[in-house]
């Protein structure tokens, strides 16, 4: 890590860069950028992980320890060949500096505020999560058709406006694939968080 500098309130915003034909390893690089003048940036958040193994990324030409979880999300990010800033706190505040992350730590508030985004990292895809997301979706369109208002209403005008079709997609074997990939998703660790 190259120290920061204090007196510009710089962080750090990591950068995944794109995989190389001979190269299987996540590669990534630190760049840093000021609270008072930052940069667009995704603020990313992951789930728990109850045993956490560990790997190594290549980062700024050295290895790097990470969690699984964590090169799994870098490894997903990079294929999606985006040109995009991530700020990752295990990565871009340097754990071993106990004065830099106790600094630092006190503007995670300010630094996930300034973000343009957010991502949020459930974990790897599988097949019944993509049939879950894509559920997801249809049950989002389907209330807009039915001109349904905000997300903590759309299921009690479900069960007055609707309440035929849901009841008949619990029972339709159809839709029962469906609503069980949607239950392991939100079964998912990140869940517990909140």
């Amino acid at each position: 890590y190259e120290p920061l500098d204090t007196s510009k309130d710089e962080f750090r915003l990591l950068r995944i860069l794109p995989a190389s034909l001979d190269d299987s390893q996540v590669r990534c690089k630190l760049t840093t950028a000021m609270l008072s003048n930052p940069r667009s940036y995704s603020r990313t958040i992951f789930s728990p992980e109850q045993i956490a193994t560990h790997t190594t990324i290549i980062l700024n030409d050295s290895l790097f320890d990470v969690t699984a979880n964590l090169a799994a999300f870098l490894a997903t990010a990079r294929q999606q060949s985006r040109d995009e800033l991530y700020w990752i706190d295990a990565i871009c505040i340097n754990q071993k500096d106990i004065s830099e992350r106790n600094r630092q730590v006190l503007r995670i508030g300010t630094i996930c505020s300034i973000a343009n985004s957010a991502t949020i990292w459930l974990g790897p895809a599988t097949e019944e999560s993509d049939l879950a997301v894509d559920f997801i979706n249809f049950l989002a369109e389907r209330s807009e058709d039915l001109h349904l208002s905000s997300p903590p209403t759309i299921l009690t005008s479900w069960l007055k406006e609707d309440s035929e079709w849901l009841r008949a997609s619990i029972n339709t074997e159809n839709y029962v694939q469906r609503w069980r990939s949607l239950i392991s998703l939100l079964q998912r660790s990140w869940w517990q968080r909140i």
